[in-house]
């Protein structure tokens, strides 16, 4: 009755929870860490600005130096900045952007202009240092509006509506025809993404969850039992998102797929406890005792379930990013939440009665049908024992050496859908303006040194020297460029506002930027680390020998810390596995269990690696994820198997026997939750997010193959290993 009482309170407790949960809406909350380079960014970003605030804003004409496009073109740039929340906008009509021959003049000439001056604007614009490639392509039919908004570090929902009103006045300028604009950039991406995951998020999980109810119901064939098995199940997804809410967990892009592995852990359980409940009841038992026999044959299988998945994630504590730390314990939590949801509320309400006994008949006929084909198919597997062990055994050593050529990468337009306008935007400005990414490289002088001195000079020149041998690192930018302006000790004549966002005298600082394009954090940290070395090696320079340089900037700390995080994940969930071998060889008390149930755990992770590889894609983060679910599927589904074993082989020591009677049994019940799961995540394909569709697409192949471990190469292995000194030890029940 306490413990009732308890559970009624925390889960009120839990809907607060649910109702104050939030998303990670800080931008650089995805790779925040405590480390060196994460405090020099933020540290740089004081002293020069932020670069993740820019929108990129890509506007087209056949002729941008007409009279007319000029004057839009102006027009458009005044509405823009005239946007609740845009500090500047540097543009070809910047009037900051002089030409000083003849006399100083900006860049474009006045509303009204004739033919003649537009077409002067147009030669110069072309030659001008700081327009020509950076905001004009060379046929002068593309402009780009880099917009830079107020603030230092904003949240998306600061973001979003500043990002509205930017498209609100994009969206009349292009029904006026003259000039057509369309906006990507950092700030829109994020919006867009953040949107996007929210109305996925929601809409895609109680799409899936009703789309596995229906299946249930198919297989069931009795709406109690399969409202029975989903309750159990989702009331621990909501205990553990109600406690994320209470304790200002907010949901990241990588626990975005917690509810789901929560459920699929409880949805497991739930469904092998129902099976074994209508068991009890067709052999005549009342359901009061049915309950209790169900706890009785698979309450310590269960809770071994849930405790190695525990266990297993608590392993991604050892992580450097505190993102995967969190999701570790969320995970790890969850399991066991989920646990004491299933083990309490399947049999407590089956036990009531809710379960009618007129729906014994239709199970009955669902499994006798499982029952014709369960025969046949393990006697194929017992005649074919040792062929399908050697067979797995090599394909796994075969899959292992595929799956070491799998390789972290991550774009950020993997997160798009690709005929959406920033998707679409990105790769025009990828093309014709060098990419909306940046790096930057800070400069810092001795004291002995002002400004303009020669050392400090030649720094400036060897540091641009050195990302011109480098494709990849497109139109550097310092104050360098200003010199084709005016001479390099006058350059302290350009407006404050300008001048500080690329040198400060006072700090001994200088800024030099480079655009990147969008080709993943692979190559770009490939790019990005060659060109660290080489900037290290300017200090052996007799003459800059004092003088520090700082390669910096988000997509620079965003590259190394989501690499990271890959290859975190990655190790962590090695180390998992074998957490989880530990753990069962301790419950079991026998080593070659733990070994015989090794394979067949591992095998549905190296296929799915191997199909990541053999169909040419890189390990993104939708697919690390995948092997999270997928090793919670294969563990729980092998529990199970073994357990429903082990209590069989008790009753005559005949292990032939034992694993026909297990298969028959348990098998029911794996293929069951293996069809609701499929027909679940497949409702996430119609998800605009690709990453989601990289995610379920994956996840199903994970899923269908833990189930052909568990059915096929399980009792394959049991068969040819399970041995005398095994039957000695007492059954886990």
């Amino acid at each position: 009755m306490i413990f009732a009482v308890a559970l009624v309170v925390f889960s009120v407790a839990c809907a607060v929870g649910v109702a104050q949960l939030g998303f990670e809406d800080q931008p650089r909350g995805v790779f925040r860490t405590e480390d060196h380079s994460f405090r020099q960014l933020e540290e740089v970003f004081q002293q020069f600005g932020t670069d993740e605030l820019n929108c990129m804003i890509l506007v087209e004409n056949e002729d941008l130096f007409t009279p007319q496009s000029i004057q839009k073109l102006q027009v458009l740039v005044k509405k823009l900045q005239d946007v609740d929340g845009v500090e500047e906008i540097v543009s070809i009509a910047d009037p900051r952007l002089l030409m000083l021959t003849p006399v100083p003049h900006t860049l474009l000439p006045p509303a009204g202009a004739r033919p003649k001056q537009c077409e002067q604007a147009r030669r110069e614009a072309l030659t001008h240092p700081l327009v020509a490639g950076r905001l004009l392509t060379p046929d002068a039919g593309k402009t780009l509006l880099i917009v830079h908004l107020s603030g230092n570090e904003l949240t998306i929902e600061d973001l979003q509506p500043v990002v509205a009103r930017l498209r609100e006045v994009l969206d009349k300028t292009n029904q006026e025809g003259v000039l057509q604009g369309r906006m990507t950039g950092l700030p829109s991406i994020r919006v867009d993404v953040f949107t996007g995951i929210q109305r996925d998020y929601r809409m895609l999980l109680w799409l899936g969850a009703a789309m596995a109810f229906t299946m249930a119901l198919v297989i069931f064939r009795q709406v109690s039992a399969a409202l029975i098995v989903f309750l159990a199940s989702i009331m621990g997804v909501f205990w553990i998102v109600g406690l994320m809410g209470l304790v200002g967990e907010k949901i990241t892009v990588i626990t975005t797929v917690l509810p789901t592995l929560v459920a699929v852990i409880g949805l497991t359980d739930a469904i092998h406890l129902m099976f074994e409940f209508r068991h009890q009841r067709q052999l005549g038992l009342p359901a009061g005792k049915s309950a209790g026999n169900t706890i009785r044959y698979l309450g310590i299988a269960c809770g071994l379930t849930s405790l190695t998945t525990a266990i297993g994630f608590s392993s991604l504590a050892t992580s450097h990013l505190e993102i995967i730390q969190r999701f570790g314990l969320a995970c790890a939590v969850g399991a066991l939440m989920v646990f004491v949801s299933v083990i309490t509320l399947v049999p407590l309400l089956c036990g009531t009665g809710f379960v009618k006994g007129k729906g014994q008949s239709a199970a009955g006929e669902k499994i006798s049908y499982w029952e014709k084909c369960a025969g046949p198919l393990i006697e194929l597997i017992l005649r074919r024992r040792w062929l399908i062990t050697m067979v797995s055994v090599l394909a796994t050593l075969g899959l292992g050496g595929v799956a070491m050529y799998l390789q972290p990468d991550s774009h950020l337009s993997e997160n798009m859908p690709p005929d959406s306008e920033s998707a679409l935007v990105l790769q025009d400005v990828d093309r014709h303006f060098g990419g909306i990414l940046t790096m930057s490289v800070v400069i810092q002088w001795p004291d002995r040194f002002e400004w303009n001195a020669p050392e400090v000079q030649r720094a400036l020149d060897e540091v641009h020297d050195l990302m011109a041998d480098y494709p990849e690192l497109q139109h550097p930018t310092s104050i360098r460029d200003f010199a084709e302006l005016l001479p390099f000790d006058e350059l302290n004549l350009i407006p404050e506002e300008i001048r500080s966002s690329w040198i400060r005298p006072e700090l001994k600082r200088l800024l030099i930027t480079a655009r990147l394009q969008d080709r993943g954090i692979a190559q770009q940290t490939e790019v990005l680390e060659k060109f660290e070395q080489r900037l290290k090696d300017l200090n052996h320079e007799p003459a800059l020998h004092d003088f520090e340089f700082i390669l910096t900037g988000s997509s620079v700390v965003a590259s190394k810390n989501i690499s990271q995080m890959l290859i975190d994940l990655g190790q962590s969930l090695g180390l998992a596995t074998l957490v989880i071998f530990v753990v069962m060889v301790i419950a079991y008390r026998s080593l070659r269990l733990g070994l015989i149930c090794l394979l067949p755990n591992i095998l549905p992770l190296l296929i799915t690696a191997a199909v990541i590889v053999i169909s040419g894609q890189r390990l993104q983060l939708a697919g690390v994820l995948v092997f999270t679910v997928c090793l919670g599927v294969a563990v729980d589904d092998t529990i199970h198997f073994v357990s429903r074993f082990r209590r069989e082989v008790a009753v005559d020591q005949d292990v032939e026997a034992a694993l026909r009677r297990t298969f028959t049994a348990v098998g029911a019940a794996l293929l069951t939750s293996t069809l609701i799961l499929l027909v679940g995540f497949s409702s996430s394909l119609a998800s605009d997010l690709p990453h989601i569709r990289h995610f379920v697409g994956l996840s199903c192949i994970a899923i269908f193959t833990a189930l052909l471990g568990d059915l096929l190469i399980l009792p394959a292995m049991l068969a040819c290993f399970y041995g005398k000194s095994d039957d000695s030890k007492p059954p886990l029940s």
